[in-house]
């Protein structure tokens, strides 16, 4: 897993990496294993971008068999995460919390009205493809269920369920703890020699040939080999200020809400075994939840366009 005296030769090529979330911890990293001189540009502070501000979910319950299988590696990986970045014994914390993730399905009767059919069949839908799905997952090894309304209601008494049809559990997914990520991703890549500019926005691009060679930056040009951005859901704004190509990427912004119970309503052991649960698939659907803490954390995506700033 972790190479801190690479075997691979040293490089004098430089990379700069545009972004300094967790993807950009992890990919400079890599990158300076590897002999690479690395530096990172972040816009405004590590960390500040969607890395902070998502509801981190990592699951292998996806409809591409290849998607299932890179997940099934990243949750893999994520258990290894202080071993792969040398972290210190007394800074490790959790990364990754495998709580699950639970699908619940709608009874196609019960989803709307009858006056209202197309609502009925793509919950009918929407189920059968849940089966369909989890038993490919189950081939690659994927340990999902298909469980019965009962079942449901069984192993979580605070879920009704008289309106399901069904669920789908998936016990080896949940969700990840980005500050860790990206915190300690940094600390590993400056012991590495990463060097990393914050407040430091990209501006535009110098090309030669229809290749970058340098970006305009807010503290001046900065020259190098390679250039990758990383910014995620800022990637398609960013490859246009840099005259790049049309990048196929449309993010969904998710609200968050954090729910503070006044009492408790099970025992703290359960609330903190709680899985992340979709209420609902389809459309209309899709609200989520999973513990954070104390509190509840509460989500939905809404299709809106990008912030343009």
């Amino acid at each position: 897993m972790r190479n801190t005296s690479p075997s691979h030769p040293r490089s004098t090529d430089h990379v700069v990496l545009i972004g300094g979330g967790s993807s950009g911890a992890l990919t400079a990293v890599r990158l300076a294993e590897r002999g690479f001189r690395v530096t990172v540009l972040e816009k405004a502070r590590i960390g500040n971008g969607s890395s902070s501000r998502s509801a981190a979910g990592i699951r292998a319950q996806f409809s591409v068999e290849e998607t299932v299988i890179g997940m099934q590696y990243a949750k893999w990986w994520y258990t290894q995460f202080h071993e792969a970045l040398a972290t210190p014994v007394e800074r490790r914390q959790p990364v990754i919390k495998q709580n699950g993730y639970l699908f619940l399905y709608e009874d196609p009767e019960q989803a709307a009205p009858a006056w209202k059919p197309a609502r009925r069949k793509e919950a009918a839908r929407v189920w059968h493809m849940a089966q369909t799905l989890a038993a490919m997952q189950r081939r690659l090894a994927e340990p999902v269920e298909i469980l019965i309304p009962q079942q449901v209601h069984a192993r979580w008494p605070h879920l009704e369920a008289g309106r399901l049809i069904g669920a789908t559990w998936g016990p080896t997914d949940g969700f990840l703890y980005p500050q860790m990520i990206y915190t300690e991703g940094f600390r590993r890549a400056q012991e590495l020699g990463v060097t990393i500019m914050q407040d430091t926005e990209v501006t535009g691009a110098t090309l030669r040939a229809g290749r970058i060679v340098a970006l305009e930056t807010t503290h001046g040009p900065i020259e190098a080999d390679w250039f990758v951005n990383v910014t995620n859901a800022w990637a398609a704004r960013v490859s246009r200020r840099l005259g790049g190509m049309p990048l196929a990427v449309a993010p969904l912004k998710r609200y968050l809400y954090f729910l503070k119970p006044h009492r408790p309503v099970m025992s703290r052991e359960e609330w903190q075994h709680l899985p992340m649960t979709i209420y609902g698939v389809g459309s209309g659907r899709g609200a989520h939840s999973r513990p954070e803490g104390d509190l509840l954390l509460c989500a939905w995506g809404h299709e809106t366009e990008p912030e343009h700033t």
